[in-house]
């Protein structure tokens, strides 16, 4: 099961009921990939950085807030899920915060783009820990054992 983007924009309850249904449809040894917003990036937390991430559902809709990381991995193990890993994107994140408040030139802003990806790559993505104040998201990669 490939999950991006998904836990930030529903409710804790729909959060913990998707994973029980993850756990449901894997077999064992079956994969999970999880991504999701990291809820120690202290940049994530302030309201300019998206002001609709209040964790509260708008008429249109729109519900964002941040996930809880912790949270997430303990119902996971609660549900029969092991982590084999994690990544994460501290270079990407760092570059998003810079381009946010100055403007370069497009080719610029690609290039940087792509090292970042290239080092987050190459660097942060067979990890045994998550806990990271830089980067915004954290993938979660794990399997079902029961």
């Amino acid at each position: 099961i490939l999950c991006t983007g998904l836990f930030e924009h529903i409710p804790q309850t729909a959060r913990e009921k998707s994973i029980k249904d993850f756990s449901n449809i894997l077999n064992n040894n079956g994969k999970l990939i999880l991504v999701i917003n990291n809820s120690y990036n202290k940049l994530l937390q302030q309201e300019n950085d998206n002001p609709y991430r209040k964790g509260v559902q708008y008429e249109n809709g729109y519900f964002c807030e941040i996930t809880d990381v912790d949270l997430i991995i303990n119902k996971l193990a609660d549900s029969g899920f092991t982590i084999s890993h994690y990544a994460i994107n501290p270079s990407f994140s760092l570059i998003r915060q810079i381009l946010k408040y100055n403007k370069l030139d497009n080719r610029v802003e690609k290039e940087l783009i792509q090292q970042a990806v290239k080092i987050d790559t190459k660097y942060f993505s067979k990890l045994t820990y998550y806990q990271n104040d830089l980067a915004d998201q954290i993938v979660i990669l794990g399997r079902k054992i029961i």
